[in-house]
């Protein structure tokens, strides 16, 4: 705020303390520098880098919402892309120095396996409040039409409320928020926004509210978002009501926990951007990545996990999976957890192939 208002010159050594430039050089190096830099991002998959240089100039003007979005759709893109697939068929199956050739095979079958369902895992919220939503509908249009019995009716509504029930936090069924019925619960409040809006709903969705179109709304949703950026657009005060949510601080180095948001202006945003976070899958399973190998040397392979938010890997089970690592790789593999903030390593893990035995 200083620099901006006095409009004097910042010294190189403070701009990056105040994290205003990334890297200091010495005089008359920063041509080749700049140039070491250039071939390392040309050497990376030139669609990540094209998509990552999308969203960060996008984020001098979009809204957070709309920046959300953005990422989802590029992130899907470069997940589908020839890119990604050969990354990784390069890494796990032509580089291991001591697999079998069936072994490759079953590495390939269970990656693929898992390709599959990782966009599942990515929509499971709206996957299910589509289905309950929808069943819904369905189900009341035909009553309504006379081409189903009460009986029929009563029937499906005994199934449909269990479906979409909501346990308290005391109940001994409490597992968190049903994916079923906070889904079914947003759709269904989108609906009630498109088609009899309140003041308070035109002041928060001003494009949807008293629009008349709620499946044309819900199908833009159903085809464009993801889970995280699905309650990030979608999540209005009324639902956040109607579920009683509020946002907690838990910080292991303070003694007491301490409620940060409410049921006011702030507060909404601050539990709508809170809850889509937890629904966001890059945070919900550990960031994990090859950062080096020594294929000339002792051929040790180094592992990052990349820490966010102080959440370090379970230990016992960080352990095994390295071990089961280390036996695939044929050699030593090594685990660093790297704060992602600050790129300081907080703990090392290692495993040699003996331990895989």
């Amino acid at each position: 705020m200083e620099a901006m208002l006095t409009g004097e010159p910042i010294p190189a050594q403070r701009a990056y303390e105040l994290g205003l430039i990334s890297r200091l050089v010495e005089p008359g190096e920063a041509t080749n520098e700049a140039r070491r830099l250039a071939t390392q991002i040309t050497a990376s998959a030139p669609l990540a880098v094209w998509a990552s240089r999308k969203v960060v100039l996008a984020s001098a003007y979009d809204d957070e919402a709309s920046l959300k979005h953005l990422t989802d759709v590029e992130f899907a893109k470069v997940m589908q892309s020839e890119d990604t697939k050969e990354g990784l068929e390069a890494f796990i199956e032509k580089r291991a120095p001591r697999l079998d050739d069936w072994q490759r095979e079953l590495i390939r079958i269970v990656r693929n396996v898992s390709q599959y369902f990782y966009p599942q895992k990515q929509l499971q919220m709206m996957n299910e409040g589509c289905a309950t939503f929808c069943h819904y509908e369905i189900m009341n249009r035909l009553h309504d039409k006379g081409l189903i019995t009460e009986g029929a009716m009563l029937e499906f509504l005994h199934s449909h409320s269990s479906v979409v029930f909501q346990p308290g936090f005391d109940d001994p069924r409490f597992s968190g928020l049903n994916p079923y019925a906070l889904g079914f619960a947003m759709m269904s409040d989108i609906q009630r926004m498109c088609n009899e809006p309140t003041a308070e709903d035109r002041e928060y969705f001003p494009d949807i509210a008293g629009n008349g179109d709620a499946y044309g709304v819900l199908r833009d949703a159903w085809a464009n978002y993801r889970d995280e950026s699905f309650i990030l657009q979608y999540l209005s005060p009324a639902v956040i009501r109607k579920f009683r949510l509020f946002q907690i601080a838990d910080d292991s180095g303070k003694p007491s926990l301490r409620v940060d948001a409410i049921h006011d202006e702030l507060g909404y945003r601050r539990i709508r951007s809170a809850l889509s976070k937890q629904y966001d899958l890059s945070r919900r399973e550990p960031d994990v990545q090859v950062v080096d190998v020594d294929l000339t040397g002792d051929r040790t392979l180094v592992l990052a996990h990349f820490v966010h938010d102080g959440v370090l890997l379970e230990e016992k089970t960080c352990r095994s999976v390295l071990r089961y690592a280390a036996f695939l790789w044929g050699y030593a593999v090594k685990l660093l957890e790297i704060e992602a903030a600050t790129d300081k390593v907080l703990k090392t893990y290692e495993a040699a192939t003996a331990d895989a035995k």
